[in-house]
């Protein structure tokens, strides 16, 4: 393409073979040897053919790459790359590093030959840690034909490949904390222990028929009876089944003056994609309510529904709001929700009160502190040694308000 870009670098062969012409060639020349010159003139030929010729070999490669649309931090990604070369003269040993693996980060496929106008398919893995929406489409192609002297680089971008999506998306890793974990087990073995679902006391009227001997005399139907002149009771449907149902708030609200690291929004923002994977997984509806970078609420009733929650998840920004009461005036979406949970980035002690108020029974949850390791100036001064005695700080355990009642 116009924009390729391309560098040369002398390998460690080529420096020696360089080192070795240009003795001869002085030697040669002090001593009044031709054959020495000869040589050293030939080592320089082989040098320059190898940096005439080098170029060539990557010019003329095309590269269109697939990606799927999602992913987690941290997961394998599957990559495939179509290679073609346009050229007459063909391609040998000639490396791919893909840049959206990052910098520092050696991932690449290669070529052993690739023949004139010819295309090969190339499968390699990648693993990206920072969520979000990763556009990056350069290359860098990478040949020691011929002779090894030179490494020939060549910078170049993938070709777009029509009706593709944008890049990859990349939602945060699912992550729950230990004691919420178990409390969602503990959950779902008491759906499963009563039927999976909570029935409701609701009684639909099937048909009517005439009493039988065993029929309880509440079951008769006393206005049928007068207009027929014989008893007739009524046959009622089961409780239907009422599916399970979640609700999750997510906010990034922090009091006034108090400052956070970033880190503690990242977890948050994992501990929302460990929810959201544990309803899709085991088949819970869920209403969504992201309250960072824009209010939205999104209900998820099936499968279909969570790839959009972690799509927000993954472009989710802290805007550091500094009022909580106006995210929770109106709870309307969450009242048909069997268990609601808040995280928040901040300390939830500050915050849990009012989401409690709005929101009765309701699981707050935020990042658990950092645990730190001080050095205590005291026990430094009495040390005989010298050593410094660490004071370590235990961070507070997760503790799970008691859910012993469902929300109506």
């Amino acid at each position: 393409m116009a924009n390729a870009k391309e560098t040369c670098h002398l390998r460690p062969a080529g420096v020696l073979v360089f080192a070795i012409s240009t003795a001869l060639v002085s030697g040669g020349m002090l001593r009044f040897s031709g054959t020495a010159v000869v040589l050293g003139l030939a080592g320089f030929l082989l040098l320059g053919l190898a940096r005439f010729l080098g170029p060539r070999t990557l010019r003329g490669i095309r590269l269109r790459r697939r990606l799927p649309h999602r992913c987690h931090a941290g997961d394998s990604i599957p990559v495939a790359v179509s290679i073609s070369h346009a050229a007459s003269s063909g391609a040998s040993s000639v490396r791919i590093r893909d840049q959206l693996a990052g910098p520092g980060i050696d991932e690449h496929t290669s070529v052993s030959r690739l023949a004139p106008r010819d295309t090969v398919d190339r499968f390699y893995a990648l693993r990206l840690f920072r969520r979000g929406r990763h556009r990056e489409r350069h290359f860098i192609l990478e040949s020691e034909w011929p002779l090894g002297f030179y490494t020939f680089r060549r910078a170049d971008s993938f070709d777009a490949i029509p009706d593709t999506h944008d890049g990859i998306l990349v939602a945060p890793r699912p992550e729950l904390p230990a004691g919420l974990r178990e409390q969602l087990h503990r959950w779902e073995g008491e759906d499963r222990s009563t039927g999976g679902f909570q029935r409701t006391n609701t009684l639909e009227l099937r048909h009517l028929r005439e009493f039988r001997p065993g029929d309880s005399p509440k079951s008769i139907h006393w206005p049928s009876t007068t207009r027929s002149g014989t008893l007739t009771v009524r046959e009622n449907d089961p409780p239907q089944p009422q599916p399970r149902r979640y609700g999750l708030l997510l906010h990034d609200f922090r009091p006034p003056g108090t400052v956070l690291r970033p880190g503690r929004f990242e977890t948050i923002l994992r501990y929302a994609a460990g929810l959201v994977s544990h309803c899709r997984d085991h088949d819970i509806a869920l209403t969504f309510r992201l309250a960072c970078h824009g209010d939205i609420v999104w209900d998820a009733p099936a499968k279909s529904g969570y790839g959009e929650l972690l799509d927000l998840l993954a472009e989710a920004h802290d805007r550091s709001r500094l009022s909580l009461t106006r995210i929770l005036a109106d709870p309307s979406p969450f009242r048909p929700c069997d268990r609601v949970f808040v995280f928040g980035p901040s300390d939830h002690a500050a915050w849990d009160s009012i989401a409690k108020a709005a929101l009765p029974g309701c699981i707050c949850l935020s990042p658990p502190p950092i645990a730190h390791t001080g050095t205590s100036p005291v026990a430094s001064r009495r040390d005989p040694r010298g050593r410094l005695a660490a004071k370590r700080k235990v961070s507070r355990p997760l503790v799970l308000p008691d859910q012993h009642a469902r929300r109506p």
